[in-house]
């Protein structure tokens, strides 16, 4: 598990700020999937979740799709 630490003054948490971070981590070859989930003290919350089965399946769907037509 690694942890990483953003300072307050820094930067705002947003899904953006997330987003980029998730992807950056599951493009490393080593990687085989990410999950992150950042709960905040207002009871709101911030996810990204990337898995190479859920894509591999996703572009089998596609492909299937453009097939057929």
């Amino acid at each position: 598990m690694k942890i990483a630490k953003i300072s307050k003054e820094d930067t705002k948490v947003s899904r953006k700020l997330i987003a980029k971070f998730g992807e950056s981590i599951y493009h490393c070859n080593e990687v085989e999937s990410v999950f992150i989930k950042v709960n905040f003290k207002d009871g709101s919350s911030i996810g990204f979740k990337r898995d190479e089965g859920e894509d591999d399946f996703e572009r089998l769907f596609i492909a299937d799709e453009e097939e057929e037509r």
